[in-house]
């Protein structure tokens, strides 16, 4: 009966001071950006994996190639977008390998 006395004094102290952290703390607002860039990030690539596995399926010669290029297109279009979306350093990386 002692210990629980313990650890729910402890427990309150520490509640309350991590409480008052994320209050003041810059970092709360990675606590939603983190999750929501990566959430977009693994939408982008699974749909720009299923554009390609759906759109070239068992094409062959020169309608494979105008449907690859196509896909690229998409997929381009749809990185962009992230870039926009997610901003900060997805926007400089954006830009980096826009010049390659």
């Amino acid at each position: 009966m002692y210990i629980p006395s313990i650890l729910s004094l402890l427990t309150y102290p520490a509640t309350y001071g991590l409480s008052a952290w994320i209050a003041n703390s810059n970092d709360v607002r990675m606590l939603y950006l983190v999750p929501t860039r990566l959430a977009r990030d693994v939408y982008t690539a699974a749909s720009i994996v299923a554009d390609y596995k759906l759109s070239l399926g068992r094409l062959e010669g020169e309608a494979r190639a105008q449907a690859l290029e196509d896909c690229h297109q998409r997929g381009a279009e749809r990185l962009l977008q992230l870039c926009f979306a997610n901003g900060g350093v997805y926007t400089k990386l954006g830009q980096h390998i826009g010049q390659l």
